[in-house]
């Protein structure tokens, strides 16, 4: 035994294992210091030294042996099978991966399996799976599976009670970085708890609890995990046992999240948004999460509608005087420390330093909204804009969202206008259309995914459109969970990714008075953009784009005018308004006249105006308005107006 474990352990060493003898019953290495055999092996001497004597043999997991990485099986009366239920989620993900493996039985009927994963920096020691129980009246904690990672150590066979069961541990298999996820995946999927920190439950009352139960706590509950996550493209994988597996939207096989107890749904999957990974959520959170974006006020709301919850019972209010705190003469809570601060203390923490994605109206890293009835060319403007931002920024792109699949409408404007098209990114969802309910978790997802790829292709994303907000929810434009929907967006493009988000929508107040009351018939979606335009026809060439709400500090921008050709947009500050109707039909009239020819002689402007009705001031502002230029060739010769961009192509 003395030689076979020395000859054993020799054999490791050659194979690229730091091995070090190890004290059985603290399963911890046999050596005052073992710190140096992390970084590096013992040498063969030193390992002849040690193994004179009948010791136990362990290893040093990690890069020091080559990236090696043992899942450690704890034996548990109490869950007797955990082993064979990782073995068949293992099955289930990637057959005929575990027969690579290398197996062997511990001296407490546990299991070791071991691996190397040269693709990957192997992490530390990670606790997988455990559950809570109760011993002494209080609550303990015991890992059923966990890893022997970097700096890890792991008594090994031949040591006493180690027993091979599958392969050859000097004949490590070798798995990639895929592979190992799915090891690691199948034993989180037999986790039965999460760490306080780690679980969301949904924001804690402020004030004290109402009698009756709360919509969140009725909804945790009678609520339906099945009808909910459904309903969100999840799918149930199976039930076994006390488990209960679900696999994310996007993912045709495998696990991606599993229910504990009925009540905690555990997602261990990095891809599954809203959902952070090795996160529990009570059924509330998820369902705030998915149906209202992550607000929980709206959540509750929606679900006493819905029936859940105690009405509360009226309250009768104490006199002061019949107050404890006030007969005993104490205020009813504790001194607190001052929470007073001067403006000048705070003043730097909330200066708002605006960067801009177009002129001085489109905020970058923020949302805008551009408002008017339909035909009244909130896509047209928005495409010149577009032009502009990347002619500006000659490296970026911008993401257009085609929701209400007017797609052919918008290419055919896109293409009228010059826009750069290989710059310009239509999102496609998995369907291979263009259509999205971006009020579901999973259409959401894609967004947030796609944007990721883009940065990983080193495409920066200047801006997002979506035309419109009506095909984005299937909801009535008066209801308020689109303004959840539009904050979730929000956060996701603005917050995310630092992009400028612009919505377009349609409102239903045409005739009314102030710009404001023209944004959409509920005040709802003004607040879930920091900047509004209302965008109205003058005539039948030229719309006048104004601001109708903002939320950023000393933002006044100029209102703009827009002016279109077949061939040629053109948005310009509106200087005045006076002889406003007059100079706009004048505008039409000279970009006809431009499009035929590209110089004129100043005079024979005037003379044809005057004939049309334009004296020569109005037709002196609409050529400035247009941006057409005037030149003498020589003193004492004819002046010219010139012009080439309403030519004719």
């Amino acid at each position: 035994m003395k030689t076979q474990r020395k000859n054993v352990a020799l054999t490791l060493r050659k194979q690229g294992f730091s091995v070090v003898p190890a004290n059985l019953d603290a399963k911890m290495p046999a050596l005052r210091s073992w710190k140096q055999y992390q970084d590096n092996p013992p040498t063969e001497q030193q390992i002849t030294n040690w193994f004179r004597d009948e010791r136990a043999l362990g290893v040093i997991t990690g890069r020091v042996s080559g990236n090696t990485e043992i899942i450690d099986f704890d034996a548990d009366p109490e869950r007797p099978i955990v082993f064979q239920q990782w073995r068949e989620n293992v099955e289930a993900e990637a057959p005929g991966l575990f027969e690579k493996l290398y197996i062997e039985s511990t001296q407490n009927e546990g299991f070791h399996v071991s691996y190397r994963c040269p693709d990957i920096k192997i992490p530390g020691n990670l606790k997988l799976a455990q559950r809570k129980f109760q011993e002494d009246g209080k609550d303990q904690i015991k890992a059923l599976i966990e890893t022997r990672g970097e700096g890890g150590f792991c008594i090994v066979s031949p040591s006493k009670g180690y027993k091979t069961r599958q392969g050859s541990l000097a004949d490590l298999p070798e798995i990639t970085k895929g592979e190992r996820e799915v090891l690691i995946n199948a034993a989180r999927l037999l986790n039965e708890y999460v760490e306080p920190s780690k679980l969301v439950n949904g924001p804690r009352e402020a004030k004290p609890k109402r009698e009756g139960v709360s919509p969140g706590d009725d909804f945790n509950e009678r609520g339906d995990w099945d009808e909910l996550l459904a309903k969100h493209k999840w799918t149930r994988v199976k039930r076994n046992g006390q488990y209960d597996y679900w696999r994310r939207p996007g993912k045709d096989r495998g696990h991606s999240a599993s229910i504990i107890e009925g009540n905690i749904f555990y997602v261990f999957s990095s891809n599954a948004y809203p959902f952070e990974s090795f996160t529990g959520y009570s059924k509330f959170a998820v369902y705030t999460l998915l149906e209202h974006g992550g607000d929980y006020s709206a959540a509750a709301k929606e679900l006493a509608q819905q029936g859940y919850g105690d009405k509360p019972t009226p309250q009768q209010s104490t006199p002061p005087e019949e107050h404890p705190a006030w007969a005993n003469n104490q205020t009813s809570r504790p001194p607190q420390k001052n929470q007073l601060f001067s403006l000048d203390q705070i003043a730097d923490c909330f200066k708002q330093d605006i960067k801009w994605a177009w002129r001085e109206h489109i905020p970058a890293d923020m949302s805008t909204m551009f408002s008017g009835r339909e035909g009244d060319g909130k896509t047209t403007n928005c495409i010149q804009i577009v032009k502009e931002m990347l002619e500006e920024n000659p490296s970026d792109y911008v993401v257009w969202i085609a929701s209400e699949g007017f797609v052919q409408d918008t290419i055919s404007k896109m293409l009228q206008l010059k826009l750069d098209g290989s710059r310009i990114l239509f999102l496609k969802n998995d369907n291979d259309t263009f259509s999205f309910n971006f009020n579901l978790g999973y259409d959401r997802q894609q967004l947030d995914q796609q944007l990721s790829q883009y940065k990983a292709e080193g495409k920066k994303i200047l801006a997002v459109f979506i035309d419109s907000i009506r095909g984005i929810t299937p909801f009535d434009d008066n209801d308020s969970r689109i303004k959840n929907v539009m904050l979730s967006l929000n956060a996701i493009v603005c917050d995310k990714h630092r992009a400028a988000l612009i919505y377009i929508d349609h409102h239903k107040k045409g005739d009314a008075r102030s710009a404001l009351d023209k944004v959409v018939g509920t005040t709802a979606k003004a607040a879930a953009v920091r900047c509004v335009y209302a965008v109205t026809p003058v005539s039948g060439m030229v719309r006048k784009i104004e601001l109708a709400k903002t939320n950023i500090l000393d933002h006044q921008p100029a209102p703009l005018k827009s002016v279109f050709s077949i061939n040629y947009g053109l948005i310009i500050y509106e200087t005045e308004k006076a002889d406003q109707t007059l100079r706009d039909d004048a505008q039409k009239w000279l970009i006809y006249l431009f499009g035929k020819r590209s110089e004129y002689r100043s005079s024979e402007i005037y003379e044809l105006g005057e004939k049309h009705g334009y004296g020569i001031e109005t037709l002196k502002k609409a050529k400035l308005d247009l941006g057409i230029d005037s030149k003498q060739e020589a003193v004492g010769k004819p002046w010219l107006w010139v012009c080439h961009r309403f030519l004719d192509k």
